[in-house]
């Protein structure tokens, strides 16, 4: 794990003195890297903010120290001359002893960083401007003849030297705002990404992103009665009560959805009884796990756009199958044939009321109810069976 701070190029820090100072102090207390913003005018709206220019203030840095890595956060390309940009990395990278790295992205807001200055605002042109540039930059940091030809931009046989310290090139970290897709494929183009965050608690950075929250992440307490005056604990599974103790109770899990499926496998051989209680059964649908044929696995050699289409259509899948879920409930008819359509064979399809534990089920309610649910998983939680009658109100 390493660790880095980043910095305003406005207010207190549009010294360069002030900012010496903060990296070399970053420096001393074990930091690995210090990030400086690169704005003009920023978000704001009177215009009277202190800026300074970005290199300049990564100039003073380099000067203050001698192991921190450094770089912006981020640089907005398409605003920047190329040629210009490509020479004053390299010069901090040579000056900082091959420490530079260049955050790029199209940068933020578009409308005063560009549209006050009259130049374009459309994102797709900032893009095709951005990736002609990276293009350029590193072209000229070879050191070799360049000559490049694209849309927006142009360089005739031109050579730039000293090249950066760092070989091949200083690295390029892209910066981009979660979820938009286009930043993350360009960033796997290049040295990785800097993504930028805006939740409820404030606005943060960071290197890597790793959406682990599930889709269900917030609690939902469903409006049961009597579950005010239940004198037992209650809570939800996404705020699990770790300081209640399972073992030997009676314990009722209410529904049947992906939560249920990982919980009462879990809890199942500890607890004295588990009653499941569902409200709606489900569909259940194919995993589509299975392993490839060797004549398979030899045609996607063979013509790797066979693999990439099949690729693709495992996500269309899935991605319709969320939309079915949300907002576009006339996909569900299609998605409850598919389930229809499974072996009937199957001992998940049939009705086991003698099961102690596990939902009944049956050809009706919504497909997979709250979320698509993993055959093999499921029936981990039927393990055991219960020899008594079965209780008219139990599942």
């Amino acid at each position: 794990m390493r660790c880095s701070i980043n910095i305003p190029n406005l207010g207190d820090f549009a010294d360069p003195r002030r900012v010496a100072d903060a990296a070399r102090l970053a420096e001393e207390t074990g930091w690995d890297g210090l990030f400086v913003w690169d704005q003009l005018i920023g978000y704001n709206q009177d215009l009277v903010g202190e800026f300074a220019a970005t290199n300049i203030l990564l100039t003073a840095a380099a000067l203050a120290t001698s192991r921190i890595r450094l770089g912006t956060l981020v640089t907005p390309v398409p605003r920047r001359r190329p040629r210009q940009l490509a020479r004053e990395i390299a010069t901090l990278d040579r000056l900082s002893g091959g420490r530079m790295i260049l955050g790029v992205g199209l940068g933020d807001p578009i409308d005063n960083e560009y549209g006050r200055f009259g130049e374009p605002t459309d994102p797709t042109v900032l893009a095709g401007l951005l990736d002609e540039g990276l293009q350029a930059i590193t072209l000229l940091w070879s050191g070799e003849p360049v000559s490049f030809h694209g849309q927006h931009l142009t360089i005739d046989d031109v050579i730039m030297r000293p090249t950066p310290l760092q070989q091949p090139r200083v690295p390029i970290w892209i910066g981009g705002h979660w979820p938009h897709k286009p930043p993350a494929r360009r960033a796997a183009r290049w040295d990785g990404a800097r993504w930028v965050l805006d939740t409820s608690a404030g606005t943060h950075t960071a290197d890597v992103l790793l959406t682990c929250t599930g889709q269900l992440s917030v609690p939902s307490m469903p409006a049961l009665r009597g579950l005010d005056d239940f004198a037992g604990p209650a809570f939800h599974t996404a705020r699990w009560r770790h300081d209640v103790d399972i073992a030997g109770r009676r314990v009722a899990v209410v529904g049947t959805g992906c939560s249920a499926i990982q919980v009462v496998p879990a809890i199942q051989p500890v607890a004295a009884q588990v009653d499941v209680y569902q409200r709606s059964p489900g569909w259940t649908l194919p995993k589509m796990d299975f392993a490839y044929r060797e004549r398979t696995k030899r045609l996607f050699a063979r013509f790797p756009v066979l693999q990439r289409l099949d690729r693709r259509s495992i996500f269309a899948f899935h991605d319709l199958g969320a939309a079915a879920l949300t907002h576009q409930r006339w996909l569900l008819p299609a998605f409850r044939a598919v389930a229809q359509r499974q072996p009937r064979h199957l001992p998940h399809r049939r009705r086991q009321p003698a099961l102690r534990l596990g939902a009944q089920l049956q050809e009706a309610g919504e497909v997979a109810c709250a979320a698509p649910r993993q055959e093999n998983v499921l029936l981990r939680a039927q393990r055991k069976r219960d020899d008594r009658p079965p209780h008219p109100n139990r599942m």
